[in-house]
């Protein structure tokens, strides 16, 4: 492997067309009577792709991969939020949930032409350690707003368990071991996410974008 210092523009399209090729050959493994097309999943599975008309960008923010600070270079790039704001880790989300445009804003026509003419970029990280930092972040801490917020939302889904029937709060105080996580997270792929084929975003390792931008 060529190291990463020395990699130059025709080492990282290599590099992105065998990850291209890899996450093709991976999507392809899943049920495709699971799997939905581009124009049937847009509305509702792409809340997580950032529309960006200005620079003719998406950006795919994925959890637990400096999320946070993307939302606030963002939130920035748009003119959402001062350099200097002192802005809350909650707070963020909350202005990127509520003033970030995504594609699942869009109705279909618009986003699958942005899709098709966009250019496309996501981040990602190497999932063990990705994994680890979520649990520990979300579910091992001592309850925080944040981790008070996750667990509320997803203890009940992660146990299996009925949200009316857990209750509130005991959702927030619920006991999710490290055990638990990991079998939510290997459940079947298509009950996690169905994957839209064929949208094409490269791929940048979280541990090596500063040689990769």
């Amino acid at each position: 492997m060529v190291p990463s210092d020395t990699c130059n523009d025709k080492c990282q399209d290599a590099i992105q067309a065998n990850r291209l090729r890899k996450a093709a050959e991976v999507c392809s493994q899943v049920d495709n009577s699971k799997v939905r097309s581009i124009e049937q999943s847009l509305i509702d599975r792409l809340d997580h792709v950032v529309v960006l008309d200005r620079y003719k960008l998406l950006f795919c923010y994925v959890p637990k991969v400096a999320c946070t600070n993307w939302k606030r270079t963002l939130l920035i790039l748009l003119g959402l939020l001062g350099h200097d704001d002192e802005v809350s880790h909650l707070m963020i989300h909350s202005l990127a949930m509520a003033k970030l445009p995504t594609l699942q804003n869009l109705n279909t026509e618009e986003a699958v032409r942005r899709l098709n003419s966009y250019k496309k970029v996501m981040f990602v990280r190497e999932p063990i350690s990705r994994f680890l930092s979520a649990y520990r972040d979300k579910l091992e801490k001592p309850l925080n707003a944040d981790s008070r917020a996750f667990r509320r939302g997803f203890s009940s889904r992660i146990k299996g368990i009925n949200a009316a029937e857990l209750g509130a709060q005991n959702a927030v105080e619920f006991n999710v071991t490290f055990y638990d996580f990991i079998s939510y997270l290997g459940n079947p792929r298509n009950k996690l996410a169905s994957p839209p084929e064929n949208i094409g975003v490269p791929l940048t390792s979280y541990q090596s974008m500063h040689t990769a931008i």
